[in-house]
């Protein structure tokens, strides 16, 4: 369906198109392959290159993002805000520099997307936080909070490290 964003996006961020050209193998026998893991897979690239310094494709790519989330294409919107900017926050959270850095290249609309996805990824933690807490009658139960770093670091697979990186974010002391 947003195949064509995809090889856009290709085209403005050759360095992932080994991770793209593997996707599309692997979905290829699929009537539909789930972009959003695809756009999962590009966060993944995008953090990983900011980490090593390589940030020369950036501002091409989050132009042409700006210009396809400024259409009225709410799906295309979700795509992006879910697929790409939470991940991009998610796998971040777990590196040194963290997620906002990436707040210089994005224009307007995707940055109020990129805060509403903060913003919510924070009320989600916080829920979940309290739907975690034992009520006073459960004295018995020890609270043990999950802890994403620690998690993390127990994994020996960099595949896995990566999808984990992706669906848990580290909210720091929050």
């Amino acid at each position: 369906m947003y195949t064509s964003l995809m090889l856009e996006i290709v085209e403005v961020v050759p360095g992932f198109r080994p991770q793209w050209e593997a996707f599309v193998e692997m979905w290829s026998d699929e009537e539909y392959a789930p972009l959003y893991s695809a756009m999962g897979d590009l966060a993944s690239y995008l953090v990983d290159c900011y980490e090593q310094g390589k940030t020369a494709e950036f501002p091409a790519l989050f132009s042409l993002v700006e210009t396809q989330y400024g259409t009225d294409d709410n799906e295309l919107k979700t795509l992006v805000a879910l697929g790409l900017l939470e991940t991009m926050q998610s796998v971040a959270s777990h590196r040194p520099f963290g997620f906002q850095v990436f707040r210089e290249w994005l224009g307007p609309r995707t940055l109020v997307s990129w805060d509403e996805v903060d913003e919510g990824m924070r009320r989600v933690a916080e829920w979940t936080r309290e739907q975690n807490r034992p009520r006073w009658w459960q004295f018995w139960r020890r609270w043990t909070d999950f802890n994403p770093k620690k998690a993390l670091a127990e994994v020996e697979s960099p595949e896995l490290k990566r999808i984990l990186e992706g669906e848990f974010r580290d909210l720091g002391d929050e």
